[in-house]
């Protein structure tokens, strides 16, 4: 016995410091979780007002509404703009016509969580149970009410959809309502606003040649970093490494602004998720430390995406809902 007190005088400071880096290990665990758990929740929730706009939520009293998370700041109600482009849409699908919605974009359509998003939301809110009349199905080859489904390439830029064989692939959908969604990759290259916008109308353009009565909504990237290379080092089995670090890409604004003049200018429905995220000030930032972003700071997670896809659908949703209500 007197041994073994002996021995626990003898090394009680590290008996100390053992139990210190437990508890450590123990406190940052939990804290760890807890953070993760805020950051990544995406709740709904219904509003009594809709006349008064939640920031970060798509404003209607009608169904229960997506919402950004808690942390995000600098939000903006979750709407379209310039929605009359898409009355007459509206209209047909109103009088039970059948309507086929077309999705094209960069990887972040190509990953299928965004689109498969907005289209479980789509038919959800506006299929059997949602809107009356109104029957969504999903996939390119089912017939009546709406049809939705996406074409998308990783890397993508715009100007590649305005290539033939592109166009064919859109044109054998025929589509009444093809969202254009890029933006992102010309952000991370040499970007020129009127360049852009020439080449959004020369998609726009081809893309009536071949469907005509074509409806168009733009969406805008929800940002990005620029990751920045520093210092390297060689490890002693040779190999290099950096010191990196990421700076909130300036262009992203300047492309969403081009999109948006596009936009207004070719009457054409907005989606400015850039805008509606937080903006310049506060939208990529947003993302990021909610954990909603990957490792390398321009695509979104599995969370992120189907978030995104849930507030377009919803977004498409209220137009729909407020041009009935409409005299």
């Amino acid at each position: 016995m007197q041994h073994f007190i002996h021995l626990i005088l003898k090394y009680k400071k590290v008996y100390i410091c053992v139990i210190v880096v437990y508890v450590a290990l123990f406190v940052l665990t939990a804290y760890t979780l807890a953070s993760k758990t805020s950051k990544v929740a995406i709740g709904t929730s219904t509003y009594s007002t809709p006349d008064v706009p939640q920031p970060g939520t798509t404003p209607t009293s009608t169904w229960p509404a997506t919402r950004l998370p808690a942390s995000f700041r600098g939000t903006k109600p979750n709407q379209l703009t310039y929605a009359d482009a898409l009355a007459p849409l509206f209209e047909r699908i109103r009088q039970g016509e059948a309507v086929r919605i077309l999705q094209i974009g960069d990887s972040h359509v190509r990953g299928n969580y965004l689109p498969r998003a907005v289209g479980e939301t789509l038919e959800r809110l506006m299929g059997n149970g949602g809107l009356e009349g109104v029957d969504l199905d999903v996939g390119p080859q089912l017939d009546g009410g709406i049809t939705f489904d996406y074409q998308a390439q990783n890397g993508a830029h715009a100007s590649r959809y305005c290539e033939p064989d592109k166009l064919d692939d859109i044109a054998a959908f025929h589509p009444d309502l093809v969202i254009i969604s890029f933006g992102t990759n010309e952000a991370h290259g040499h970007f020129d606003s009127d360049t852009h916008i020439h080449t959004l109308q020369q998609l726009t353009e081809s893309i009536r040649q071949r469907c005509p009565g074509v409806h168009f909504l733009l969406t805008t990237p929800p940002g990005s970093f620029i990751t920045t290379y520093g210092h390297r080092w060689r490890d002693r089995r040779g190999r290099w490494h950096y010191n990196t670090s990421h700076g909130v890409n300036p262009r992203t604004e300047t492309v969403a602004h081009a999109i948006d003049t596009f936009a207004r200018q070719h009457n054409c429905a907005l989606w400015n998720l850039f805008d509606i995220a937080g903006g310049n000030l506060h939208a990529t930032t947003n993302w990021r430390s909610a954990g909603l972003m990957q490792n390398d700071c321009i695509h979104y997670t599995a969370e992120a995406y189907t978030l995104q896809g849930r507030l377009l659908g919803e977004a498409i949703v209220l137009a729909y809902e407020q041009s009935a209500a409409e005299p």
